[in-house]
């Protein structure tokens, strides 16, 4: 799979989705419980901690649908049983120019999502792993010129560091 993102304002071609997961309380708890992040979800879904994810389900796969007919591909990550939120599938990575760059996100809850991407990682044509930081993918935005980072819950000033170091490294000429 050709990776090729110069700006994120122009017509989509290819992205990355996968259906939401059944999660019991049990499950949510062993991934590490409460956080603030969490609470903060919790408090903007009032207070649904659990969701419906057949619903979920149905409407990812009615998006799928209405993405192929005008012509984007939908690349499917394979479900990682009981992850919370890996249906956010925009931050467990992101493209700049030729590179995917395989998000660090902070959270261990944030850091199973990854594994959905095994499948796909050996197919993109060239992905970047961030060695220290954390950043996600959700945290960046590509501009023509600048790559701009927020920082945040899941992005601090290490990850952002790392992937200025990264960009150099693999030859991109960003700001």
């Amino acid at each position: 799979i050709q990776v090729s993102l110069p700006c994120e304002t122009g017509r989509l071609k290819t992205v990355v989705m996968c259906l939401a997961n059944p999660l019991s309380v049990c499950s949510f708890l062993r991934q590490g419980g409460f956080d603030l992040a969490t609470l903060h979800q919790a408090r903007h879904n009032r207070w649904a901690l659990l969701h419906n994810y057949q619903r979920v389900r149905q409407q990812q796969l009615a998006l799928a649908e209405l993405l192929q007919t005008r012509g984007v591909q939908v690349l499917w990550a394979e479900g990682v049983a009981d992850c919370l939120t890996q249906h956010y599938t925009r931050d467990t990575g992101f493209a700049i120019d030729p590179t995917f760059f395989l998000a660090n996100p902070r959270r261990r809850s944030r850091q199973r999502e990854l594994a959905g991407l095994r499948s796909l990682l050996p197919r993109f044509s060239r992905v970047a792993r961030l060695e220290h930081g954390s950043i996600e993918g959700g945290d960046v935005m590509l501009d023509r010129r600048f790559v701009l980072v927020g920082l945040g819950e899941e992005t601090n000033h290490d990850g952002v560091e790392s992937l200025r170091d990264k960009l150099t490294q693999v030859g991109l000429k960003r700001e």
